[in-house]
């Protein structure tokens, strides 16, 4: 399926994609920005990269600073306490960084034990690897997606998937397993 717009201009249907901009808080988005800005400095003077953080933490370091976090943001709405709002902000930012980081954790380790699958090859993947629906394996012989096997097309969709995270494109999300490729 497939959107036309008044100029005659046409493009994919959004039904069934991450929805990003419905899904996040424009103005929570931006404080939790400012926050992550005001803490590129560590306590001892240094500037650190913004994304810092992405090199990992152990998981039950962002547990237990979330629970610290979540402590405050508990007292804070029992009545107990009454901060300055920037306080009651960056506890709920630093609750959002902590929970964003082990979830990138979690999620990054998946990848990698889903990456160690055997049926899914190690080698790149040629920039002709696909023409409508259509891909090649690591020979350069065509394989029809249609005619794979399911469990052969899911580990085909991981490599693909893969090689296009690592070119800074995405995966078409789809339901339908022989319609991934189409349009790759």
């Amino acid at each position: 399926m497939k959107r036309t717009f008044e100029s005659g201009a046409t493009r994919g249907t959004a039904q069934g994609k991450i929805d990003l901009e419905g899904a996040f808080s424009v103005l929570s988005f931006e404080r939790y920005g400012q926050y992550m800005l005001e803490h590129t400095v560590d306590s001892a003077g240094e500037r650190r990269e913004s994304d810092n953080w992405q090199k990992g933490f152990p998981l039950h370091s962002y547990v237990k600073s979330l629970l610290r976090h979540l402590l405050t943001l508990w007292k804070v709405n029992r009545g107990f306490w009454d901060p300055e709002p920037k306080f009651v902000e960056d506890t709920l930012c630093a609750i959002i960084f902590n929970a964003q980081g082990y979830l990138h954790v979690y999620l990054k380790k998946q990848l990698e034990a889903n990456s160690s699958d055997s049926c899914v090859p190690d080698d790149p993947l040629p920039a002709d690897a696909f023409t409508s629906g259509t891909a090649v394996d690591s020979d350069g012989r065509p394989l029809d997606v249609r005619s794979v096997s399911a469990m052969r097309r899911d580990c085909l969709h991981r490599y693909v998937s893969r090689h296009l995270a690592c070119c800074g494109l995405h995966c078409f999300e789809c339901a339908d397993h022989d319609s991934k490729f189409e349009g790759v």
